[in-house]
């Protein structure tokens, strides 16, 4: 359950922050998420070069797109690593928390790193 709500507060901070960034509207009338983080072929094809080129926004927008649009954690998790490791707090932050809390030592140890490689 924690999971659930580490995910929902920094799903929140990555609405809040494409939403100012006026990156992508949320539309009122959609009846999910998943409609609002819908992208197209070429939509992905340009945020992933421009993810691949360092750009955190569209990292954290291809987690958000695999995550909710998807349902593609291991891209989700993916991207939401190199925008931490690009230097996002918030994604650093949900990471650490999330590995911290998992039952298998091997994922807890993985986080660790994370936490050492982030906090040298």
């Amino acid at each position: 359950m924690k999971l659930c709500s580490q995910f929902g507060r920094w799903l929140a901070v990555m609405l809040l922050a494409v939403g100012i960034a006026g990156c992508n509207k949320v539309d009122e009338n959609a009846p999910s998420p998943s409609n609002s983080y819908g992208l197209s072929d070429v939509e992905v094809k340009d945020l992933t070069a421009r993810a691949e080129k360092g750009d955190v926004d569209a990292m954290n927008r291809l987690s958000l797109f695999y995550g909710i649009n998807q349902q593609d954690v291991v891209a989700q998790f993916m991207w939401m690593e190199r925008a931490a490791d690009a230097g996002d707090l918030n994604a650093r932050e949900f990471l650490l928390e999330h590995y911290a809390n998992q039952d298998s030592p091997d994922k807890r140890e993985y986080g660790e790193s994370l936490k050492r490689k982030w906090n040298p």
